[in-house]
């Protein structure tokens, strides 16, 4: 839920001046480690900037900086109407 909401929204900032909604499309997430204490870190870049999907990987570490889990999200582009 935290690296598709954060790529949603990463997604419609990068879109809506062209007046475009973003969509979350998909994602698939590996979990590596789990995270029992302190926080949740994600770091989320953008793969692909397409004009009908943007396309992201996420790394979601722990307060220790090991990578706990991956995530790829895929976020649909659609006109706003």
């Amino acid at each position: 839920m935290l690296a598709e909401s954060i790529c949603s929204r990463a997604t419609f900032e990068g879109v809506r001046e062209e007046g475009k909604l973003a969509l979350g499309q998909s994602n698939s997430a590996t979990f590596l480690r789990p995270i029992s204490g302190g926080h949740v870190n994600a770091v989320a870049h953008a793969r692909h900037r397409g004009r009908t999907s943007w396309v992201w990987q996420v790394e979601i570490s722990d307060d220790e900086e090991r990578l706990c889990a991956l995530v790829q999200v895929v976020v649909a582009v659609r006109e706003a109407t």
